[in-house]
């Protein structure tokens, strides 16, 4: 029975994650031809109090979609968040804000799922290069302060 909850999850999220990627596409797309463009992936490594792991990022417009995969532990956790920045085109101000459903699965025991809010300072724009954001998630299993250095694609 845990395992049959663990696959709807599991699914649900994989769902999400689609959803997200499909509805950003076009807006990202725009992009490509050459001319200025608020769209952008990135790929980050975060590390945190105890959890360390990789976020996947897209920024759209003034929208950031963010999938992720940390471990805390002896826990497996995964993020899928979805934020706001602030500033107009090409003049992104440094901080989003944004809610997130982050899945914790531990070794043994059961599973967690919990909606959080998280907050963000640092690097948003969506020029290519090295960026550094500073994290703070509002709770859930990854709860705390996490800085995030990746690299975005543009």
């Amino acid at each position: 029975m845990m395992k049959a909850a663990r696959s709807r999850q599991i699914t649900l999220i994989l769902t999400l994650v689609a959803t997200l990627v499909l509805l950003s596409v076009p807006a990202w797309a725009q992009g490509w031809g050459g001319r200025a463009s608020s769209s952008a992936f990135g790929i980050s490594f975060a590390y945190g109090g105890g959890d360390k792991g990789g976020r996947l990022e897209l920024l759209s417009g003034q929208t950031v979609f963010d999938a992720g995969y940390f471990q805390d532990n002896e826990t497996d956790i995964y993020a899928l968040e979805l934020g706001w920045r602030g500033g107009e085109d090409g003049e992104a101000l440094p901080f989003v804000v944004g809610t997130g459903y982050y899945y914790s699965r531990p070794e043994s025991g059961d599973s967690d799922g919990k909606l959080g809010f998280w907050a963000g300072l640092g690097e948003f724009s969506a020029d290519k290069g090295l960026y550094y954001q500073l994290r703070y998630i509002f709770n859930g299993p990854l709860e705390g302060t996490q800085g995030c250095f990746g690299y975005r694609f543009k």
